[in-house]
């Protein structure tokens, strides 16, 4: 009876050590698609990442509120998340105002997930 305990403990560690190195490498290719991109992210990427995330953070659902290094980790999905909101809003303003107007609405930045410089089409109003 108690190696049969010893084994539940052992597997059920072992596979949260393979959800958390899977979380883990999903953020480091989040961050990546996100970030990476020239000029603009990989939004598909990004959207399967993301919700890849989210389905794996929510089995560390019971370690956010003691372990500090689980709460950076989704915060830093949320901030990514929020940055390719931003930019693909954005992006959309581009379209539909030209370049110079959808500037104007951001507050005169540029999103960090939005393409750093307009192309040439962008750019003309």
């Amino acid at each position: 009876k108690r190696l049969d305990f010893a084994k539940r403990h052992l597997s059920r560690t072992i596979t949260a050590l393979k959800r958390l190195h899977m979380l883990l490498h999903a953020v480091d290719r989040l961050h990546a698609a996100a970030y990476g991109g020239d000029p603009f992210p990989d939004y598909g990427t990004c959207a399967n990442l993301i919700d890849a995330t989210r389905l794996l953070l929510g089995h560390f659902d019971g370690y956010m509120g003691s372990i500090q290094k689980m709460r950076d980790v989704r915060d830093a999905v949320g901030t990514v998340r929020l940055d390719l909101r931003e930019g693909a809003v954005f992006g959309f303003r581009v379209v539909g105002f030209g370049f110079s107007k959808a500037l104007a609405k951001c507050g005169g930045e540029v999103p960090r997930c939005g393409g750093g410089k307009p192309r040439k089409d962008m750019s003309a109003d």
